[in-house]
């Protein structure tokens, strides 16, 4: 059995779990995944001795966003539900470092980690990717929220039923 403090910290961090989980999956078929630049690296990956990079990179996104919904569904805590500043620490300090970490990987080898944030920045400026940036963590905080609204809709639900 998981100790107070787990259950603890899994409520807590729930809402980051939740919103990097439809973010990975649907960033990555909206996004990345018809990215020309994107394309590109892959075939020549897969004319090189790589046949499977196409598969691989859909198994490696798609089933985020399956996993945290049945999260979601299944998520038991005695340490009680998340709550909407639990969202507002765990995204946003998880957004903070990753930006600061993207920013700093591209300061140091002048590369983006993803095609888009080239193509954004050479059509739109610093400006259009900071806008960009600052849409990609508003969404996050978004699907915490969802995630935190599935949780409470379920407890409510549970609630009812055993009266």
């Amino acid at each position: 059995n998981p100790s107070a403090a787990t259950n603890k910290a899994v409520a807590k961090l729930f809402p980051l779990f939740f919103a990097l989980g439809v973010f990975l999956t649907l960033a990555y078929y909206v996004l990345d995944h018809p990215n020309p630049k994107n394309l590109d690296q892959k075939n020549y990956w897969f004319n090189n001795g790589y046949p499977y990079v196409h598969y691989s990179s859909h198994l490696e996104h798609c089933l985020a966003l399956p996993m945290v919904l049945l999260h979601s569904l299944t998520l038991t805590s005695k340490s009680g539900a998340p709550s909407n500043f639990d969202n507002i620490m765990a995204v946003g300090t998880y957004m903070a470092f990753y930006l600061g970490g993207t920013h700093v990987n591209q300061y140091v080898t002048g590369h983006w980690v993803y095609p888009i944030c080239d193509d954004i920045t050479n059509e739109h400026g610093d400006m259009g990717r900071n806008i960009f940036f600052a849409v990609l963590v508003t969404i996050n905080f978004m699907f915490g929220k969802i995630g935190l609204t599935i949780v409470q809709m379920r407890r409510v639900g549970t609630k009812r039923k055993s009266a």
